[in-house]
């Protein structure tokens, strides 16, 4: 029996499987797997590399959560009556009085959680699902 030399395919897709002659990306892959699977690892520790950084520099401008809660808002001044119950006038053009957490309804806590974030309770602060909606919505040079 001769031993059968093998031969590449010629390019005129003569000697190839049906399969093979239709999805060249197939054949591609087939003859550089290595390769591919060493540029696709390098492309993705690229990609994580540039994600961290770009964390970094955007997280650095950030305001730590304990300044947050020191800011001064401003507030409307208040003129009360003589015993101190009945307002009679209120100056300024932001009209806004500080409450407690405690004084405020739990019915009213729920609608504003309900409005700002359906899923507030079902994830750890951070909405992946929230973040992708508002990337893929989000036009150049709109807010």
């Amino acid at each position: 029996m001769a031993h059968r030399r093998y031969t590449r395919p010629s390019s005129s897709g003569f000697g190839t499987s049906p399969r093979d002659a239709t999805h060249p990306l197939r054949r591609l892959l087939s003859l550089h797997r290595g390769r591919v699977i060493r540029w696709g690892l390098i492309a993705t520790i690229g990609a994580l590399i540039v994600a961290a950084i770009s964390v970094v520099v955007v997280a650095r401008d950030l305001p730590r959560p304990g300044v947050l809660t020191e800011r001064a808002m401003k507030e409307s001044t208040k003129i009360y009556d003589k015993t101190g119950t009945t307002l009679l006038y209120e100056i300024g053009e932001i009209h806004r009085t500080r409450v407690k957490l405690a004084d405020i309804s739990p019915h009213m806590k729920n609608a504003t959680i309900a409005t700002e974030d359906r899923e507030f309770y079902r994830h750890s602060g951070i909405s992946f699902r929230g973040i992708l909606r508002a990337v893929f919505r989000a036009r150049p040079g709109q807010r």
